[in-house]
């Protein structure tokens, strides 16, 4: 950043322009007092004798079926990141039908394709090259950017993994933490209900969505 102050007739230097800026509101008390963590809620969930619910293996298989998992995402994905640490490399070419006009059964993200390139060369991920990425999402409440700054712009909670512990959902979903509290919407609908029944049930989800968000959820 540059400034040139014609009053003081000198040349503000960077530091000295973040320093002004920073000083003009408590942002730190801000962040200390509105800033949660989802570690920390989990913490004290668990604190409070919040449980896990059992884990069922013998219904794995179905689930892994229903949620799309095969034998090739298990032996060349997940064994190789349960066993090593880390993803195993792969070609980023996919000559595979078009979802819509394969006649195989596909599931339903296989439908949605990407309109640009997102790519880079080697591949980067949040381990290493963790100077310029990260996987760390603040969720909640936006304030208004234009409006006055206040201590409800640091109302977010941080989520530092989009995949969640069974202790962390299980304290998002029976756990109360400083105000903040989940609710749980049926996303899903019959099958011989067709796409009407599919209609119908996004039409729903979108409606309860926004009646959790208008009142005690929002």
């Amino acid at each position: 950043m540059f400034l040139v102050d014609f009053d003081t007739a000198r040349i503000v230097p960077d530091t000295e322009i973040k320093e002004q800026m920073a000083a003009k509101k408590p942002y730190q008390e801000w962040l200390d007092h509105g800033l949660l963590t989802l570690d920390a809620w989990a913490e004290e969930a668990k604190g409070k004798g919040v449980k896990l619910g059992g884990f069922n293996l013998a219904d794995s298989s179905r689930r892994f079926n229903m949620f799309g998992y095969t034998t090739e995402t298990m032996d060349m994905l997940l064994y190789p990141m349960a066993v090593g640490g880390k993803e195993a490399l792969g070609s980023m070419g996919n000559d595979a039908a078009l979802a819509v006009l394969s006649t195989q059964p596909r599931n339903v993200f296989d439908y949605f394709k990407q309109l640009f390139a997102q790519v880079t060369n080697p591949p980067i991920d949040p381990i290493r090259e963790e100077m310029v990425m990260s996987l760390v999402c603040p969720v909640g409440p936006e304030a208004n950017l234009l409006a006055p700054q206040g201590p409800e712009h640091c109302r977010r909670l941080v989520v530092e993994h989009p995949i969640l512990s069974l202790e962390e959902m299980a304290a998002l979903k029976s756990y109360e933490y400083k105000g903040w509290k989940t609710a749980e919407i049926d996303a899903t609908f019959e099958v011989g209900s067709g796409a009407e029944g599919l209609q119908e049930a996004l039409a729903r989800i979108c409606e309860e969505a926004s009646q959790a968000i208008q009142g005690a959820y929002g």
